[in-house]
This record gives structure tokens, sequence and C-alpha cells, in this order.
């Protein structure tokens, strides 16, 4: 894991830019690509201040999730189950929350929770003053492999907690 940058010959560093930019060997790289990937290269040896030598050093290898061989491995049944049960606790908790789940086909295999703003805001008031309402972008919170957004809840709860105490509102 943790190679040392004096370890990495260019012949490894051409192998890992050829995969995170072209998701190829380096010999399958067309003429243009491979030029494009040298001129990074150099790039990042310029600005990183980066020396390395010509070469391939053999012990170190680049993690590429897309090309290197899978070990895979189960979990009794119970792990699964409660995974699941998690899942299904955090959607009911967001629910509950005022979010709205979508998911599935509709949404192209993207799952996601929206909080929609009030349906008929009030005006907003602070020490009696009108204040407009906030132009602030939304809050995007993308997570990868794990099990879903549970952790997540924690810190989305007082945000919103935050967000609704501060919404009084005058009709």
């Amino acid at each position: 894991m943790k190679t040392p940058i004096s370890r990495i010959k260019r012949g490894n560093a051409e192998e890992f830019f050829a995969w995170a930019f072209f998701n190829k060997y380096p010999s399958e790289l067309k003429e243009e690509e491979m030029s494009e990937m040298k001129a990074m290269l150099q790039e990042c040896e310029r600005r990183y201040g980066w020396e390395l030598a010509g070469g391939y050093s053999t012990g170190v290898r680049p993690m590429r999730i897309n090309f290197d061989r899978i070990q895979a491995w189960y979990h009794p049944l119970w792990y699964y189950a409660g995974i699941l049960g998690l899942r299904l606790a955090t959607r009911s908790t967001m629910q509950l929350m005022g979010f709205t789940y979508h998911g599935g086909e509709a949404s192209g295999g993207l799952s996601y929770f929206h909080c929609p703003p009030p349906a008929r805001p009030g005006q907003l008031l602070d020490a009696g003053k009108v204040v407009e309402p906030s132009r602030a972008l939304p809050v995007v919170l993308v997570h990868g492999l794990g099990i879903g957004i549970a952790p997540y809840v924690q810190f989305i709860r007082p945000e919103l907690e935050l967000l609704l105490s501060m919404a009084l509102c005058i009709d």
C-alpha cells in the first residue's frame, strides 16, 4: 500500500495513468493517447517535483479496481439480514424527517432522498423583521460503497432541525 515515491518508476506511473485516464493498459493506448498520458505525467513531475527514474519496479503495483482480480468472500445470512434491516430503518427515519425516497428504474438506477421546501412558505422573521428566503445551494451528499446512508443520519438530522427552527412564518 504505502509505497514511497522513490520506488515508483516511470513505467509504474504510466501504468497507473493509462488506467486512471483511459481505462486501458499502456500497451492498448493509441499514439495520441500515449502522448497525452506522457504530457500529463510530465506536468505532474513539474508541478509536484517528482523525479521518476526510467524503468518499472515489479514490486510496485497500482490498485485498479476494474482490472485487478476480485477476491470475493461471503458473510453469514444474519449479516445480510442486518444490513437490509438497517437500510429499511434508515429509509423510515429519513421519511419521518420529511424526506421523500426516489429510487429504482424511474431514477435511472440512482437512489436518493429529497427534502422539498414547504409548499407555501410564509415570511421568515428574525427579531420581528422580514428576512428574504435563502438562496443557498442545496446540500448534496454522495457516498460510495458501504451500508448506505445510515452513518450520515446523525449529521443530517441536526442540520434539518436547525433549518426548520429558523423557518418561523406568518400567514
